[in-house]
């Protein structure tokens, strides 16, 4: 015979162990939280923007050119993460890190349907952050010219260094951790029972 619990049996339940649930979930909750604060380092993330346009000699720009400079854009994204421009990089602000740690630092951020795309960088230093995205922009547009045979990509805003890190977020990991407490907290509770 199947024995079934009723709406009144789990709040009997939940009542019954409230107090060892609740604790729980601040248990949960303090952990995350100070795993957050004191053992995970902040990084801060900073961006630069850069244009891809062709300079044409028409009046008007022909819709396809703009198609051409967005897929571009791709191809650019493989190259500013490349070893020829990372290196530049590297060697402009006389960095200790190697190509790879650099490279995983640098992510491209694009919108299909933009000229416009962004360099991001993330460091737990937000100068050094800027000033690696200033550098690989600066680097990427000097060098494209010799790479691909094109002069189209121009700097639109420079990186400038954040005051907020961008990671971890302690608010969401505390939330997370209470939630967790909490369900440990309820799974206990019904299992004894």
């Amino acid at each position: 015979m199947q024995e079934e619990i009723s709406l009144m049996d789990i709040f009997a339940i939940i009542k019954k162990h409230l107090l060892m649930i609740v604790g729980l979930m601040v248990v949960g909750l303090l952990t995350a939280f100070l795993i957050t604060s004191t053992l995970m380092t902040p990084q801060y993330a900073s961006s630069t923007q850069l244009l891809v346009n062709h300079e044409s000699t028409e009046s008007t720009i022909q819709q396809s050119e703009i198609n051409a400079n967005i897929q571009l854009i791709n191809t650019y994204e493989d190259i500013i993460r490349n070893p020829i421009i990372l290196e530049q990089v590297q060697e402009d602000l006389t960095l200790n890190q190697s190509i790879e740690e650099l490279r995983q630092k640098i992510t491209v951020q694009t919108d299909q349907t933009s000229q416009v795309f962004s360099v991001q960088v993330e460091d737990s230093n937000p100068y050094l952050a800027s000033d690696i995205a200033n550098a690989t922009a600066k680097v990427f547009s000097e060098n494209i010219d010799d790479i691909m045979s094109v002069d189209n990509v121009s700097i639109i805003s420079e990186a400038v260094p954040s005051e907020n890190p961008s990671s971890p977020n302690i608010l969401l990991n505390t939330l997370v951790g209470a939630v967790l407490g909490l369900i440990v907290g309820l799974t206990i509770a019904f299992l004894k029972e």
